[in-house]
């Protein structure tokens, strides 16, 4: 067309009109279509075709059907375009490779048929994998005539036909709903399951996958620094049950929680019994936050027994037995702790008041302060483990086995250090009681736990971090360092004569003390400010004592030493207010009776005996001083055999005299 034409001219465009593809309508083409669209032409009768026109020419419902049907696949299908692409790709390859082997086969098998009548055409067409395998002429074909169904029987296989079809609708469409109600509950199931994960996450356990089952979530409360044998089981799997709920899965484990009791053990009878742990209410009980606290607890319990166990069999030195899975700690003769491992609930049932009426008694405190004292060691002994680990480690080296935690060496050893503090309070009232008793001047204190006990103020907060920067110990950490160690307490004894003793008692049970040990320190006394028995002047200075500082490894031998210096304080005190005589012309009949006793022998400040010389009446006394703990003994004679005893405390002592009445009596001539 011409660009200067002018405007109002008609413009036309002188193509041949498009010509349909000719292999559309052809019969090659409309048979596949056909048996794609509505089967096997088998299945297609005169009598179908015809209700299906007449249905079409009634209503246009089939095409409304149609794309409604369409119109829901198209909302329903929610595969991106991609996926579609890639899927319909794959079928399309599928497609074409089926139908490629097929129409060779197909090929190869009218070929092989033909090869009969036309050898030399058939040839041509066969396949070399077929002609090296079959002969030509192998095969051929005869026309049958094919006998007609009367309309009675094809009648009767058309609705056994449909009837098998809708049957078939009838399964499938039931299978559906079956699947639809299935997929509904388990929907209900998961969303009921990742609830309550992340309930037990908002509650602070860690939720993680398991190391062995990456498809199974599991949740962490073991604790890190536990044995091997138990920190596997800090981790146990969250499965899911039928109708929802967590099911906490411990593997091969026993699903019975449990927990160690402390008990004491009198004369063959239980007096005291520690309580169980505080369990959940029981309307909170089964809630999988309750189960994970209760498993946790249990599994920390175990741990603590099957320490106990380990560190039972180094401490047979010590009287601790392994009986019938109880660990029994001997204390005396008659005293004795029992720790086993019970179930929670026969615990529960035992400490329950509704079952028996509660009495309570010091004996409990003591069993449930053991129980409680063994929980925190155990945790004490995994920051030890945390703070090892966290260390740079060691040169490569043998590898030697690792020791157990020491639980019960720190209570075994405060249970011997009060043992023995009982022991020497009852000595020292003992031997205290018949000096006083006596009228003398004899007292004691007590100083317990010095070691454990810190003189200072506690750091402050910058101090106690930057502490645990450098050492990586906390203050919780440092009370209960002071406890595992050595335990000390002071005694302070006041004897006749201005004698001051230190006792110290010491109490450990590793090497070389292995037990209790006793250290005396005797202090030298000071000038007397205290006026004589007449009242005139102060009395005599006594003759200081050398120091002294001995150790003792039971309490017999510190007993025997305390007697002694008792007794030789007691000498001292009598010399102290005995009077000397003015002169040597002076009659003993014009001197007091307690006049002239001096200490026996050149030793005079270690000796318990006293004499006394009679001069003019050529006699000579003497005086022992005995004491014991619960009595105290004045004995005294003459070189022609006459004496007396007095005794104060004991059986049979007289008790009522003082001893200054006593010591005037046995020296008056």
């Amino acid at each position: 067309m011409d660009s200067s034409a002018p405007a109002d001219t008609l413009s036309l465009s002188l193509r041949a009109w498009p010509v349909g593809n000719t292999n559309t309508n052809s019969l090659s083409s409309l048979i596949p279509r056909i048996n794609e669209q509505r089967g096997h032409f088998r299945h297609i009768t005169e009598q179908s075709l015809l209700e299906e026109i007449e249905a079409a020419e009634s209503s246009g419902d089939a095409v409304k059907l149609d794309e409604s049907k369409r119109g829901d696949a198209e909302v329903d299908d929610a595969r991106s375009r991609k996926e579609e692409v890639l899927l319909a790709r794959e079928e399309i390859a599928k497609q074409i490779t089926q139908a490629y082997t097929e129409a060779f086969h197909a090929l190869d098998f009218i070929s092989l048929l033909l090869s009969k009548e036309t050898p030399r055409a058939a040839e041509i067409s066969l396949s070399r994998a077929v002609q090296d395998h079959v002969p030509l002429g192998s095969l051929g074909a005869d026309k049958i005539p094919v006998s007609q169904l009367p309309p009675n029987e094809q009648r009767d296989q058309e609705l056994v036909s449909r009837g098998w079809k809708l049957q078939g609708l009838e399964n499938t469409a039931e299978s559906l709903l079956k699947s639809a109600d299935r997929l509904e509950r388990e929907a209900e199931s998961e969303g009921k399951y990742w609830a309550q994960i992340l309930a037990v996450r908002d509650k602070g356990w860690s939720v993680c996958r398991l190391p062995r089952e990456r498809h199974t979530l599991g949740v962490r409360f073991g604790f890190g620094e536990a044995a091997a044998e138990f920190k596997e089981r800090g981790l146990p799997a969250l499965r899911r049950g039928e109708d929802g709920n967590i099911i906490l899965d411990q593997g091969i484990t026993s699903s019975q929680n449990k927990t160690v009791r402390v008990r004491v053990r009198r004369n063959n009878t239980i007096t005291g019994i520690s309580m169980p742990p505080e369990g959940p209410k029981s309307e909170d009980s089964a809630s999988i936050e309750n189960l994970i606290l209760q498993a946790r607890n249990s599994v920390y319990e175990e741990e603590l027994f099957y320490e106990l166990s380990r560190e039972a069999r180094l401490l047979a030195n010590q009287g601790v037995r392994t009986i019938d899975d109880t660990i029994v700690l001997s204390l005396e003769d008659t005293t004795q702790i029992l720790i086993d491992l019970i179930p929670v609930g026969e615990a529960t049932a035992a400490a329950d008041p509704k079952q028996s009426p509660p009495h309570h008694t010091n004996d409990d405190d003591i069993a449930q302060g053991i129980a409680l004292a063994l929980r925190i060691l155990l945790s004490y002994a995994h920051r030890v483990n945390l703070k090892r680990r966290s260390q740079p480690p060691p040169p490569i080296d043998r590898k030697w086995p690792i020791p157990p935690h020491l639980i019960l060496h720190p209570i075994l050893t405060h249970l011997f250090h009060q043992q023995a503090l009982r022991a020497l309070k009852s000595l020292l009232s003992a031997l205290v009681a018949p000096v006083v008793a006596a009228g003398l001047h004899a007292s004691y204190t007590f100083n317990t736990y010095t070691n454990c006990t810190s003189p200072t103020q506690p750091p402050g907060a910058m101090a106690a971090r930057r502490a645990w920067k450098t050492t990586m110990t906390t203050p919780a950490d440092a009370v209960v360092d002071r406890f595992k160690d050595t335990l000390e307490s002071i005694a302070t004894i006041h004897f006749p004569g201005r004698q001051t003793l230190t006792l110290e008692a010491r109490t450990a049970l590793h090497h070389p003390t292995l037990g209790t040990e006793y250290i005396i320190k005797t202090k030298q006394p000071g000038p007397s400010t205290e006026p004589d028995s007449a009242g005139d002047e102060p009395a005599d200075k006594p003759q200081p004592l050398p120091p002294t500082h001995f150790r003792f490894n039971s309490l017999n031998e510190a007993t025997l030493y305390l007697s002694w210096t008792l007794s030789r304080s007691i000498v001292q005190e009598i010399h102290s207010f005995t009077p000397s005589p003015t002169s040597p012309s002076t009659s003993p009949s014009d001197l007091p009776g307690e006049a002239g006793w001096e200490p026996l022998g050149s030793q005079q400040n270690t000796t318990t005996e006293l004499q006394k010389n009679f001069p003019h009446r050529a006699k000579l006394r003497r005086m022992k001083v005995e004491a014991k703990p619960g009595r105290l003994m004045l004995r005294w004679s003459e070189t022609n055999g006459k004496g007396g005893v007095y005794v104060w405390g004991g059986d049979g002592g007289e008790g009522k005299e003082a001893l200054v009445e006593v010591v005037r009596g046995a020296g008056a001539a």
